[in-house]
């Protein structure tokens, strides 16, 4: 997926504003809160009709000095009953959304930080998390995608820093 590119037809990967508008409901069933409203959200749509579209799965990157960071993942699995079987089978082996809403974040906002960071305790989303372009850290949970070249000595530095904010 290049060029912020959606990687399937009727599936709209897109920032939005507002995200709570979109996802309040599938965030509230995912972790019995209010989404949050702040940062740069991703959703993922499914084009059900061109008047009916369906939040499927979203994230968010916010900005933490030159970093980006990542959190707040969800994916809405009663929208599913809206997409076609042959296309949430294809979904599913290209390691789902969460792993496209990943990779375009990537993609989108790879000039706006040195770095990406999450914090992960989820196996799956690990799993996921890695094969989108996550690396481990010495720090238990702490993933960071070094996108640009750096020395080491400056990824130390950044992932020192965001391990001093705990989780996220």
């Amino acid at each position: 997926m290049t060029n912020h590119q959606s990687p399937y037809e009727d599936i709209l990967i897109s920032p939005v504003g507002n995200a709570p508008f979109f996802v309040d409901g599938m965030f509230q069933q995912a972790y019995g809160h209010a989404s949050p409203d702040f940062g740069q959200p991703l959703v993922c749509f499914y084009r059900h009709s061109w008047d009916h579209f369906v939040p499927l799965a979203f994230t968010l990157f916010w900005q933490h000095e030159e970093v980006m960071l990542n959190g707040g993942s969800v994916t809405n699995g009663s929208g599913f009953k809206y997409v076609p079987e042959h296309v949430s089978r294809s979904i599913r082996e290209s390691e789902g959304l969460f792993f496209h809403l990943l990779r375009f974040g990537f993609d989108y906002f790879e000039d706006d930080c040195e770095a990406f960071f999450a914090t992960c305790g989820d196996a799956r989303a690990w799993e996921v998390s890695m094969k989108a372009g996550f690396k481990p850290t010495q720090y238990e949970h702490l993933i960071a995608n070094f996108h640009k070249p750096m020395p080491e000595s400056r990824q130390q530095l950044l992932t020192d820093q965001v391990h001093q904010l705990g989780s996220f």
